[in-house]
């Protein structure tokens, strides 16, 4: 569920979990119905987000902030996915993330990091994450404009996030529910968005493999990566002692009373 951002926001979103306005359609959508989509960004308001449902990493991730570049960006993101999520940015806005340990029955979070970037970019690419994308690197969509070879290093992290202690428990609570509301397991980071102007706050998404496993924001609290894969381990041969005592299938021979009356019935 994780790994689909349409199934995981409808998830969401029935168990009252704050998000951005958003919607989404089938690619294929916007060759007939161009007018009917664009009503609805329009109802967004620009700037607005597009994702593909199922990509990770930024990949055909892109702002728009006109209707030509709305689709400019559509047409990009579909080549990724045969879904596509439209949403509203949130501006001015920080991100604060929040790891989850455990499984659906007993589960905690982690301190909080909030992330900004070194430079003006309003979205991190692929080629700035993992290639080191240079000054004026071509990104359908987004433009770079970070350090050559900066890659991820051109994102700033602040653990423990300096924001107040009200704040921290909300966001902690928001991301266990998160976490046991998609029935996730293992070690998972919960990414929100701040409103900087009115604090309040929404879920973006869940990465279910998030990078370094997001140790560092385990051993702010004491959690060395020995212990954290230690648990992680713990926690897998738990689940599968679970599954074990499960039925997943029921032996029947259901054609051992079929017999040619009773596949016909009887009509009075």
């Amino acid at each position: 569920v994780g790994q689909d951002k349409v199934l995981m926001k409808h998830i969401l979103a029935d168990n009252d979990i704050p998000m951005a306005n958003w919607f989404w359609v089938y690619a294929n959508e916007i060759d007939d119905h161009k007018d009917e989509v664009l009503a609805r960004v329009h109802k967004l308001i620009y700037p607005v987000i597009l994702k593909p449902a199922r990509t990770g990493s930024s990949v055909g991730i892109a702002i728009a902030h006109s209707d030509e570049e709305y689709l400019e960006c559509f047409e990009d993101a579909r080549q990724y996915d045969e879904k596509v999520i439209t949403e509203k940015v949130v501006k001015p806005m920080v991100e604060i993330n929040c790891s989850v340990l455990g499984d659906a029955y007993n589960c905690e979070p982690s301190v909080l990091e909030q992330v900004g970037h070194q430079s003006s970019d309003e979205l991190l690419t692929f080629q700035d994450k993992y290639q080191g994308g240079g000054k004026g690197a071509k990104t359908k969509g987004v433009k770079s404009s970070g350090s050559k070879g900066a890659g991820m290093a051109s994102t700033a992290r602040i653990v423990p996030a300096p924001i107040s202690d009200e704040q921290t428990k909300m966001i902690q609570d928001l991301a266990v529910k998160t976490f046991r509301t998609l029935g996730a397991s293992g070690v998972c980071r919960i990414d929100f968005m701040m409103d900087q102007e009115t604090k309040r706050v929404y879920v973006n998404e869940i990465n279910t493999i998030p990078g370094s496993l997001a140790f560092y924001l385990w051993t702010e609290k004491g959690v060395s990566f020995t212990e954290l894969m230690d648990r992680l381990i713990n926690i897998a041969l738990e689940r599968e002692r679970r599954r074990s005592r499960m039925t997943f299938s029921y032996d029947t021979n259901l054609l051992s009373t079929y017999n040619e009356s009773s596949a016909k019935g009887s009509k009075r």
